[in-house]
């Protein structure tokens, strides 16, 4: 029996993944037959910006559509979507409700007497709902679903604070813990808001709304950048569970404001003053420099959203040794899980 015909259908597909993700960067992936390689509209408006919006991104060879540019008509696929989207998605509206992830917020403006549920991560259970109304909204205007949003983005406004702190979480007693180290590696604080600015870019995109993305905008102008990075006077930070990455360089996409990419890229490369042992930087996948990563490991999504945002980061800096690392740690992970 000849080695291909010992291939299982897993490892096939995992092979065949890791060769598109990578063929992606390089400008030769799968997706080549669908999209092309020139650049569309030099100054597109919010409805013309793809899921993730690489017009201007120099190092991208593959250039998306607009959603709405997509139309899923008949078939299993539009009989899915359109479940989806009237039934699936107002559904987990009501969970949002019914697990108190929208009273966590309601009680820190005095609308509501209960005490925090959930876990440290609670918040961005609104903002991935949010995020997926906006795709849907983004093929179509759905007046029910965007007023039932509407609401529950003023709701989560309400909550920010004057500095552009935003957490339901980390609020009253525990306002001290705020973004210590031990915090950043645990609390999920960048995770939650990486969501919150990724869901409102996809409303913005579907909606024109500017008011979750200016509330994102807030957090990191107001409380991030002027007390945590390298500068003098200035805090260590460490995402945690990488997700900050990805948003602070499609918010930099979205507004062209260079010192969000420039977060990100410092977030990828370690902050060296806050220590993790070993196992912790093995299962976090953040805290040292991305680009001394040799092979996947620890926690199978905080990897993946490392490598998404290493992936963008080359995109938009075109820095090789990122280009490199990705493509190590493809090929190591192909041959582990193929042989």
């Amino acid at each position: 029996m000849s080695k291909r015909s010992k291939l299982t259908r897993r490892g096939f597909v995992g092979a065949a993944f890791s060769a598109a993700a990578m063929g992606t960067v390089r400008g030769h992936g799968l997706l080549g037959a669908f999209w092309g390689g020139g650049s569309a509209a030099s100054s597109p408006d919010w409805k013309e910006e793809g899921v993730l919006f690489v017009d201007k991104s120099p190092y991208a060879k593959l250039h998306n559509i607009p959603v709405h540019a997509v139309t899923i008509t008949s078939g299993f696929w539009g009989a899915r979507r359109e479940t989806n989207v009237t039934k699936s998605i107002p559904s987990m509206e009501r969970l949002l409700e019914a697990n108190g992830r929208m009273t966590n917020f309601l009680r820190l403006v005095g609308k509501s007497d209960a005490s925090q549920r959930g876990p440290v991560y609670s918040d961005s259970d609104v903002y991935k709902w949010t995020e997926a109304v906006g795709f849907a909204l983004q093929s179509g205007d759905r007046p029910e679903l965007r007023a039932m949003t509407d609401n529950i983005i003023k709701e989560v406004v309400a909550v920010q604070e004057p500095s552009g702190y935003l957490n339901t979480y980390y609020a009253g007693d525990k306002a001290k813990d705020r973004m210590l180290p031990e915090v950043q590696r645990w609390g999920h604080e960048l995770y939650n808001m990486g969501h919150m600015i990724q869901g409102a870019i996809a409303y913005y995109r579907g909606t024109g709304d500017r008011t979750l993305l200016d509330a994102g905008i807030k957090f990191v102008d107001g409380y991030l950048l002027p007390n945590f990075g390298p500068g003098a006077g200035q805090k260590p930070i460490l995402s945690g569970h990488p997700e900050m990455e990805m948003a602070l360089i499609e918010l930099y996409r979205t507004t062209g404001e260079k010192k969000y990419l420039e977060l990100a890229g410092y977030i990828l490369h370690g902050d060296d003053r806050i220590k993790l042992p070993q196992h912790g930087y093995v299962y976090h996948f953040c805290g040292i420099p991305f680009t001394s990563r040799t092979h996947l490991e620890g926690h199978a999504v905080r990897a993946m959203y490392a490598c998404c945002g290493a992936t963008d980061y080359y995109l938009e800096t075109g820095d090789q040794a990122y280009l490199k690392t990705l493509n190590v740690l493809g090929r190591t992970w192909c041959r582990r899980r193929c042989t």
